[in-house]
């Protein structure tokens, strides 16, 4: 019986070079042994998405909308529809 990787999702704003989304990249690349998704809700790649899309599944979801939590609402629904696939 094969195992399957466990698959993590890492709900990103977008892929730039500040905050958070480096480390977020350092983790992926240290834990192999798990599928990572990578869904970011900007509608340009942003400079790291090639380097993320080396060892991730990418998922480009835009939601624009006049509130914010309305628009990660629909960014959570889709990435647990995604997730379920």
């Amino acid at each position: 019986m094969q195992k399957h990787k466990t698959r993590v999702a890492h709900i990103l704003g977008n892929l730039t070079l500040a905050g958070l989304h480096p480390r977020v990249l350092s983790l992926v690349r240290e834990l192999p042994d798990y599928s990572h998704a990578i869904i970011f809700n900007s509608g340009n790649r942003g400079p790291l998405y090639d380097a993320f899309a080396e060892t991730c599944d990418m998922v480009q979801c835009t939601y624009h909308t006049r509130h914010m939590a309305a628009g990660y609402a629909a960014l959570i629904d889709r990435a647990s529809t995604l997730e379920r696939s």
